[in-house]
């Protein structure tokens, strides 16, 4: 072979290598609730071999009724090798055994970052769809949440009501949160930040009663089997402490991911502190 023509085929290798190494992945499987939500927000549905069995749950996802008929996994390396992958998406506490093997094999493995506020779910969007060579679609996600946002306009009227959420066996969200994010976007204060908790802590029920904030949000799920850690969420200190309109339901699907919906949550919001200052100053 003459060296020109070794040239040829060289350069002919490595064109095929790059369209190969940069070829769109067809056969994705995500194995993480946030990773589910952005691979079906982004990705084509023939194109998703499987999905985590949490985003089944309508209690726990947005995106139920979008998974339906998926298959899912339990994030384990027996089932998602038989699948193939060109890609798997995955969380930072995703099962980190499956995660090393499947990279040990050769497997792509894309770990989404944590997201704790407005500006990191807009990075989160951003890297999820250039690995799925869906910059286009993921553009288009954050200029829809951007426009939504400039809509709701500012929070600054409520910016004297304080709030706190209110999850099982009496935690609550403080900065580093996205239940956090909801309160501040909404321009209401956090009282957890108040009282100096950091992300989630636990506080006791009869703190929060002499604490009292003025929007106290519950996170109760739809039909949930009787517990002990929900039961604190039905105390009946609770209702005599707070009126029905100081009490918000927001479900936990708001903020357990990165996600547009996250706004949603935000304007559920304001709608309950519109009903609070109308309420105190007669013009309901």
């Amino acid at each position: 072979m003459t060296h020109a023509k070794k040239q040829t085929c060289l350069v002919l290798l490595i064109s095929l290598f790059s369209v190969a190494a940069f070829a769109a992945p067809t056969r994705i499987v995500s194995m993480n609730l946030c990773a589910d939500e952005m691979v079906l927000a982004l990705a084509d549905r023939e194109h998703i071999q499987s999905v985590s069995w949490f985003v089944a749950n309508p209690d726990m996802s947005w995106s139920a009724e979008q998974a339906a008929g998926i298959p899912v996994n339990h994030g384990l390396a027996e089932e998602i090798i038989p699948l193939t992958p060109d890609l798997v998406v995955t969380g930072r506490f995703s099962n980190p055994a499956t995660k090393d093997v499947l990279r040990r094999l050769g497997i792509p493995v894309f770990e989404i970052s944590l997201a704790t506020d407005l500006g990191s779910i807009s990075r989160q969007i951003r890297s999820v769809a250039q690995v799925l060579q869906q910059e286009e679609r993921g553009e288009g996600l954050v200029s829809a949440m951007q426009e939504r946002f400039a809509q709701l306009g500012s929070g600054e009227p409520y910016a004297h009501l304080s709030a706190v959420v209110y999850e099982p066996n009496g935690y609550v969200a403080g900065v580093g949160s996205l239940a956090h994010e909801v309160i501040q976007v909404a321009g209401l204060r956090n009282l957890a930040v108040d009282l100096e908790l950091v992300n989630y802590g636990q506080f006791p029920l009869e703190l929060l009663i002499v604490n009292r904030p003025d929007v106290l949000i519950m996170n109760r799920l739809n039909d949930a089997a009787p517990s002990l850690a929900h039961a604190v969420l039905d105390h009946p200190a609770l209702t005599k402490a707070f009126g029905a309109k100081e009490i918000v339901s927001i479900p936990s699907q708001a903020w357990a991911c990165g996600s547009p919906k996250l706004l949603d949550a935000v304007a559920e919001l304001r709608r309950a502190a519109d009903l609070i200052l109308a309420s105190r100053t007669g013009l309901e």
